[in-house]
């Protein structure tokens, strides 16, 4: 089971809470599981709310599973905003 998932792109999106890695076996149990869908040429990518809090860690990683899709990230402030509103109100939940 993963957070999220393209399957035509290959693409994983997970979500590492600081809840849930709180220990050593859940870590190494993703950082297995993640490793095995590498070999299997899924792109995994793992986020934090860390990363996801900060606008640019977040704009890198978007920029990432965009060029995977084939589209560039917009460079428009309203997107960013807009963007940046939904991770705050997500992780203030």
């Amino acid at each position: 089971m993963v957070d999220l998932c393209w399957d035509e792109q290959r693409i994983i999106l997970e979500y590492d809470s600081y809840l849930w890695h709180s220990s050593a076996l859940a870590v190494d149990s993703d950082s297995t599981r993640n490793e095995g869908l590498r070999d299997q040429g899924w792109m995994v990518r793992s986020v934090t709310a860390g990363m996801l809090g900060n606008d640019a860690m977040r704009r890198h990683l978007v920029s990432r599973v965009m060029r995977r899709f084939g589209r560039a990230l917009p460079s428009d402030e309203r997107f960013d905003r807009l963007q940046h509103d939904l991770v705050q109100t997500l992780l203030s939940n």
